[in-house]
């Protein structure tokens, strides 16, 4: 038989018979989080329940239900110290804190509704904002509960530069910015981010039910009109990002203090900039075309070194290479010009 009681002494069970419905989801708050097999398990406590919140004794173990798990070798609901070799998987998010509310439920396994889950969260209307993009402010300042200023995201923005730019700094992606709003994404506590954003135009619905004169907005109609901050946007906390605009079409990435950034341009350019140096290297070849020009400048020295051959060959060569040509290893250096030279 499978160990049931792993997570809940034998004896607590038959104590709680009597004062928690094992057949209901009920909604629990959140009392300890440090648990010890590290997998997402809490101590809860049921409000519905006649055990005095204060008991710590009597809180229940809830294990973490995740939405996709599962190990190349399963066996199922054995004791945490009953290891076997295999390989998991799956998703995990981190438990919400302390005093956070959470809905449990019990499932029947082998005609005993004995384990207790957490699966789920309820959404507090009024501490909701930050969710998931840590959205503008009336002031294009992204921006907590109360539409105070977030601190971190809002500081690296303006050191990069990026705090008066809609597209890579402060973006509008958050729950309540339409009605249902079209964002989807995943915000830690410590405000890293993972944003997936449909975008919002002028013609989106911002009405309530309570008020609502207009039928409800359908996006596969209005797939012509431009939508603000459509696309695909990872952040952290202090800003490093990568960028997938579907407004403009950009990809665009940028590191912490605003020191190096790139972008590959919808209308055709790839622009990238480094405070300190631009590298690249190669064990094969390294190749520049262009069909029209390339331009070299520099206000310090141009240096070109190679270990054999240096080759220079045009149809009109008219710049001036009055200084020495400097050739340390002996090799040759041919000019050939079939213009002026």
């Amino acid at each position: 038989m499978a160990q049931l009681d792993t997570f809940l002494d034998i004896k607590d069970i038959q104590s709680y018979k009597d004062k928690i419905d094992y057949t209901r989801i009920s909604l629990a708050k959140i009392k300890d989080t440090r648990s010890f097999t590290r997998t997402g398990e809490l101590k809860v406590w049921l409000p519905t329940s006649r055990i005095p919140e204060e008991d710590s004794s009597r809180w229940l173990t809830a294990r973490y239900a995740s939405p996709f798990y599962g190990n190349s070798n399963p066996q199922m609901f054995n004791s945490y110290f009953d290891t076997t070799v295999a390989d998991s998987f799956g998703m995990f998010f981190v438990p919400p804190a302390v005093d956070n509310m959470v809905f449990v439920f019990f499932p029947n396994i082998q005609g005993e509704n004995n384990l207790c889950y957490w699966f789920s969260c309820p959404v507090d209307p009024k501490e909701s904002l930050m969710i998931p993009g840590i959205p503008y402010n009336s002031d294009l300042k992204p921006s907590k509960e109360g539409n105070a200023v977030y601190n971190p995201l809002a500081e690296a923005i303006d050191k990069q530069g990026l705090s008066n730019d809609l597209l890579r700094g402060p973006t509008s992606s958050g729950i309540k910015r339409e009605s249902p709003s079209n964002c989807f994404g995943i915000l830690t506590p410590m405000g890293n981010q993972f944003i997936m954003d449909d975008g919002w135009s002028k013609t989106d619905n911002l009405e309530t039910w309570d008020d609502a004169q207009t039928e409800q907005v359908n996006l596969n109609e209005i797939s012509d009109v431009e939508r603000y901050d459509s696309g695909i946007r990872l952040r952290t906390r202090d800003g490093v990002q990568i960028l997938l605009s579907n407004n403009k079409g950009h990809v665009y990435m940028i590191n912490k203090d605003g020191t190096a950034w790139a972008e590959l341009n919808n209308d055709g350019y790839v622009d990238c900039w480094a405070l300190k140096c631009v590298s690249a290297s190669s064990d094969g070849d390294i190749n520049l075309n262009a069909k029209r020009n390339i331009n070299i400048n520099a206000q310090g020295n141009i240096n070109i070194k190679s270990a054999t051959d240096i080759k220079f060959e045009a149809q009109n060569l008219t710049a001036q290479m009055s200084q020495n040509i400097l050739c340390s290893t002996g090799a040759n250096i041919e000019q050939t010009a079939q213009g002026t030279f």
